[in-house]
C-alpha cells in the first residue's frame, strides 16, 4: 500500500495492491480510497493558531539569523522552524510540504488578489513566493526593482506594521 498527498490542497489517495505469489499475473487486485481536503480554518482558529505557533517560528528564525540552517535553501529555513515548534507546542503543527507551510492567508497575482487579506498576515507567518518581483515607482518611474521566486523563494513576517 502507498499514499499520495497533493500538496496543492493537502487531499490525500491511498492505493493497495495485491496478488497471490502462486499466480501473480492473474491475481492481482489493486483498491484506491480518496480523501478530501481539510476544511480551512475560520478566523478565531487562525488567530489561536498564530498564537500558538508564530512566536515559535520568529524565535527560530532569529535563533538562526546568520547561519546556514540545514542546507542553507530557504526552504529548508521554513520547515526546520515548523520542526522546531512541533517539538514545544501542542497540538503540534504540520510541517511543510513542497511549497505548502500550512493554511493558505493570502494570495495575489501580478494584478489582483486571489484569496484573503493582508489584514490576515501575522507575525511568524512563513511566505511563499512564485517568480515575484517588487518595485519602487516614483512619480510611475521604477527607482528600485528586485526579484525573489527564481522559482520560488521562502520567506517569513518577522515584523507586522499597520496603517
Amino acid at each position: 500500500m502507498f499514499g499520495i498527498r497533493w500538496t496543492t490542497d493537502l487531499s490525500r489517495t491511498f492505493i493497495r495492491v495485491q496478488w497471490t505469489s502462486e499466480d501473480p499475473v492473474h491475481s492481482v487486485r489493486a483498491t484506491q480510497k480518496h480523501f478530501a481536503p481539510p476544511l480551512g480554518l475560520g478566523t478565531s482558529d487562525l488567530d489561536k493558531a498564530s498564537g500558538l505557533y508564530g512566536e515559535g517560528v520568529v524565535k527560530f528564525a532569529q535563533m538562526n539569523l546568520g547561519r546556514q540552517v540545514g542546507n542553507g535553501e530557504c526552504w529548508t529555513l521554513a520547515h526546520d522552524a515548523l520542526e522546531f515548534v512541533r517539538g514545544v507546542t501542542s497540538p503540534r503543527v504540520m510541517v511543510s510540504n513542497g511549497t505548502i507551510h500550512g493554511q493558505c492567508i493570502y494570495s495575489r497575482d501580478a494584478s489582483r488578489t486571489l484569496s484573503g487579506t493582508l489584514e490576515n498576515v501575522r507575525r511568524g507567518d512563513i511566505v511563499q513566493y512564485l517568480e515575484c518581483k517588487f518595485e519602487r515607482r516614483v512619480n510611475g518611474r521604477v527607482v528600485y526593482s528586485s526579484s525573489a521566486g527564481a522559482p520560488d523563494h521562502t520567506s517569513y513576517v518577522l515584523l507586522c506594521v499597520s496603517n
